[in-house]
């Protein structure tokens, strides 16, 4: 019964905030005041996890580390709305991330297993007018991380590195402003780096900077590399780009820089000329905070092989509004009225 009672008190909880939230918070509000929003799209994104016993033993017990997207920014809202085998825990990365643990009891051999999660990403076109930003910033834990030289260097981030010092050094002079700063290093990458078609990435900023030559994430990379050596907090955003206009639909990564009296200002180097503090378009999907985090599986081989894993990622532009939530295998318990399993399949569907 009383399982029951949570259940309902859920469906109508549920059901009341979602009709009462746009009267509430209206979401093209912005709470930074240089920043306008001037359009939003909804994407449904799908991923499905596939893990696999290729070997002809039983694995008994197996435990996934896998991220979960939860991105809230001025740029993005991405909400899990379903998901086929809910996780035993949810823990956080070194970036803020989620990451759900998994537990999977038992793998036959010659078998697999898939995990299907489903999301809303709610995206906005974001301009920032920095042309009144100055400002100094405060000695606290947001610059320290997003400026130490030791933040990253698994992502391909060299900051403080000679070369790159150098060029900083160089480029920016007697200028004080940071937003002055940060426009002056993104236009100098957007004129001399180059983008590898072999689609052969760099590996690091240095290496970047030494070819003139790279990928989305090199690019990236650099950016933050410079960024931080100038002493303006920086990070790597991975998210996805679907473009309709030119049939882009792909994995990308871009960058987000910290400003005094801005806060977090997105920019796009790969983009060019155009995308400083402007994402002004839907496209750009912001997924996670640094690259993409890794899918770890813990648990016993089945003699010399371990268990392989695969995934696949759709992303679908919504052109009505979503429905909560879908896709839950949702069991009527023992002795509850229909109409409250009815109610609760139509909240989960």
């Amino acid at each position: 019964m009383w399982v029951l009672l949570r259940r309902l008190g859920l469906a109508i909880a549920t059901t009341l905030t979602v009709t009462l939230m746009p009267w509430i918070a209206p979401t093209a509000r912005s709470a930074v005041t240089n920043a306008t929003v001037s359009s939003n799209a909804t994407y449904t994104v799908i991923r499905r996890m596939t893990i696999g016993n290729p070997s002809s033993h039983s694995m008994p017990v197996l435990q996934m580390q896998a991220p979960l997207l939860n991105m809230g920014s001025l740029n993005d809202t991405v909400t899990l709305t379903a998901i086929s085998a809910p996780p035993v825990a949810v823990t956080n990365d070194s970036h803020g991330n989620q990451l759900g643990i998994f537990r999977i009891p038992s793998l036959p051999p010659h078998s697999r297993i898939t995990i299907t999660f489903r999301y809303t990403a709610e995206v906005r076109a974001v301009r920032f007018d920095l042309k009144n930003v100055s400002g100094s910033y405060l000695n606290n834990s947001l610059y320290t991380r997003y400026t130490n030289p030791q933040y990253g260097l698994n992502e391909g981030i060299d900051t403080n590195a000679p070369a790159i010092a150098a060029l900083v050094q160089r480029l920016l002079k007697n200028v004080v402003n940071p937003a002055a700063k940060a426009q002056i290093l993104f236009r100098w990458i957007a004129k001399n780096i180059r983008y590898n078609y072999s689609m052969k990435p760099s590996g690091n900023a240095l290496a970047t900077l030494r070819t003139r030559t790279g990928i989305c994430t090199d690019y990236a990379a650099l950016y933050v590399s410079m960024l931080r050596t100038a002493h303006i907090p920086a990070r790597l955003i991975g998210g996805y780009l679907s473009d309709p206009t030119t049939g882009t639909a792909a994995f990308h990564d871009w960058v987000q820089l910290y400003l005094p009296q801005a806060g977090w200002v997105s920019a796009d180097p790969t983009w060019g000329a155009g995308y400083f503090a402007d994402i002004g378009d839907v496209y750009h999907i912001p997924l996670y905070l640094g690259l993409e985090p890794y899918i770890t599986i813990y648990g016993q081989k089945a003699g010399s092989q371990g268990p392989t894993v695969t995934t696949a990622f759709t992303v679908s532009h919504q052109t009505h509004p979503p429905r909560l939530l879908t896709t839950y295998n949702w069991s009527r318990l023992p002795f509850e009225p229909v109409w409250v399993t009815r109610l609760s399949e139509w909240m989960l569907n």
